[in-house]
């Protein structure tokens, strides 16, 4: 995860000049530090779900992963909102101003709107593809583990059709 503090976790000092630098900068610390948090739990469950009979084990590492991925995409957002903010900040108090823009400064305005946008598009789809890959392996797991033969003298129910 990119971060754009330093390695201690702790934003870097502001003079108070940006304060939606740093409102983005301890969002994006928080979210790391609950990302890391969340994958260490899942990389504590071991990825094997319990004894591969129940069900509970499955989802709450499903949960993890889910929940995992939405800091992540915050994260992300947050980023992305940070290295964008000057030029949102500067269309946003364009509308209030009463200066009137030239169709060149329009026309560049639009275009680094528009890297914003895409910025944001790419990061949805990059956490999309990773949330599915985990879920995907996750998933995988759980067949391997329902093909296993059951073990002898396990307690194990047979299911007949009624007639």
């Amino acid at each position: 995860m990119a971060s754009s503090g330093p390695e201690d976790g702790q934003s870097p000092p502001h003079d108070g000049a940006d304060p939606l630098r740093m409102i983005a900068d301890k969002l994006a610390g928080g979210f790391e530090t609950y990302a890391r948090l969340m994958e260490q739990i899942a990389g504590t469950a071991g990825g094997t779900g319990g004894d591969g009979k129940g069900a509970e084990a499955p989802l709450k590492e499903a949960w993890l992963i889910a929940s995992a991925s939405t800091v992540r995409y915050g994260q992300g957002l947050t980023e992305v909102f940070g290295r964008h903010q000057g030029v949102l900040t500067t269309a946003a108090s364009r509308k209030l101003g009463a200066q009137e823009p030239t169709p060149e400064e329009l026309r560049a305005e639009a275009e680094q709107i528009r890297g914003f946008l895409r910025e944001v598009g790419e990061t949805a789809v990059f956490e999309a593809r990773r949330l599915e890959r985990e879920l995907a392996a996750l998933g995988e797991s759980v067949a391997q583990r329902a093909s296993e033969p059951w073990p002898e003298g396990a307690d194990h129910r047979t299911w007949n059709v009624k007639r």
